[in-house]
């Protein structure tokens, strides 16, 4: 009787994961707030409880079978009770070796996917190993004997549990998001997660052009307010303004499929989304397409050289001498030129539309020290701007500044 309720027992503990598992999925799916609360709120005890009982459960469960098996062992095979018994043992000392690990390492560490088939071996191995069990406390017990239904169930059950710990693990990595519980679930912060929508042929040739040429300038967490717009700005803004205004290297086949992809999207989520992988992305200093910045980082190299070469032979003379309009907005658009300002910002209706129009920015109140500070390191101001270090010596930066005070 002792010995099918430890049956039991075992299958109840590799059943209890899924159900607990199925439950938890029903609850987000229903309550995403109670759902968050018991991942991460006040209620986290929950799931420590759950942990602890199941983890207490399979110590019983180990410490009866291994009990059991010492007292009531079959005295006239001495060899199967104590290589059972050993391997009783060793298990104990491996898992409370791996439980005593920090949780970086800890549950069989980082060795993915190796972790999965070893357990799946512990599985196939630990049926193997019940099954001799219950042989060696019935000594005239004889494979199909009794009755061969539940024993191909038995043997059934643990071919699929040693079946599944692979899969299982095998979709854990596919789906594991970074800094996520859950995937498409929700963030560590407790925020939640809106994953984006795969959309099929021809939708993702947009997806693509949009990440080899779009994404120099853009994150997309810059297109968030289009959300809800018709087909019309978009058309606008990437066949016309970014096309031909901004002088993107893109032909206007591709922009209708830059078009057609942002169209289908729900700029919302996908915002969301883009937003961890490119938080930390920068925009070249040059940038490689229109009219002022130059076509190759070897042209933009050599112009940056030859507007070096231009400062640092008119370093001495002041700031004041260029200070009347013309002479001043040559000398500043030259440096601005260089370093592809316009590719993102706009001046007197030219340039781009990432950054903003600096065509009345003199009317804002910024001090020219302040314009200073944004162009030489903008994120002083704003930590999470796009916007890149310009490194230009004192004499550019005070040509720039003033240039850009005097817009109003």
């Amino acid at each position: 009787m002792g010995s099918f309720a430890s049956i039991i027992t075992v299958m109840f503990l590799v059943a209890y994961p899924i159900v607990y598992f199925g439950w938890f999925k029903h609850y987000r799916a229903t309550s995403s707030h109670g759902f968050n609360r018991i991942m991460l709120g006040k209620y986290q005890w929950i799931m420590y409880d759950f942990l602890e009982s199941f983890g207490g459960a399979l110590i019983l469960n180990f410490i009866y079978m291994l009990w059991k098996l010492i007292n009531g062992r079959d005295k006239s095979k001495p060899t199967v009770s104590v290589g059972l018994i050993g391997f009783f043992i060793i298990v104990a000392i491996v898992a409370l070796g791996f439980g005593a690990l920090p949780l970086s390492i800890g549950v069989l560490g980082n060795m993915q996917p190796v972790k999965y088939l070893a357990l799946a071996g512990l599985f196939i191995t630990g049926f193997m190993t019940l099954g001799y069990y219950l042989k060696d406390l019935t000594p005239n017990f004889k494979f199909g004997t009794i009755s061969k239904i539940p024993q191909l169930f038995l043997i059934a059950g643990g071919l699929l549990v040693a079946f599944n710990v692979p899969l299982m693990g095998y979709m854990k990595i596919m789906a594991r998001g970074k800094d996520r519980i859950i995937y498409q679930t929700m963030n560590l912060n407790g925020t939640k997660y809106v994953a984006p929508v795969v959309y099929p042929w021809p939708v993702k040739k947009g997806y693509g052009i949009l990440h080899d040429k779009c994404v120099i300038c853009h994150t997309l967490n810059r297109v968030e307010r289009y959300n809800g717009k018709a087909y019309g700005p978009f058309k606008h803004l990437v066949e016309h303004q970014m096309r031909i205004v901004n002088g993107c290297p893109i032909t206007l086949a591709e922009a209708k499929e830059v078009v057609h992809y942002l169209d289908s999207l729900n700029i919302i989520a996908y915002n969301q989304h883009l937003e961890k992988e490119h938080k930390k992305w920068t925009p070249p200093a040059s940038l490689p397409w229109g009219k002022p910045a130059s076509s190759t980082t070897a042209k933009a190299k050599k112009s940056t050289k030859k507007v070096k070469a231009a400062s640092k032979a008119k370093a001495a003379v002041k700031v004041a001498s260029v200070s009347n309009g013309a002479v001043l907005k040559t000398a500043a658009m030259k440096i601005i030129d260089a370093q592809g300002c316009l590719g993102c910002h706009t001046i007197d209706g030219k340039g781009g539309a990432v950054g903003p129009n600096l065509s009345q920015e003199g009317s804002r109140g910024h001090s020219v020290h302040w314009i200073e500070v944004q162009i030489q390191t903008p994120r002083v101001h704003d930590p999470s701007s796009i916007m890149p270090d310009h490194h230009l010596n004192p004499a550019q930066l005070k040509t720039v500044a003033t240039y850009i005070d005097s817009l109003k």
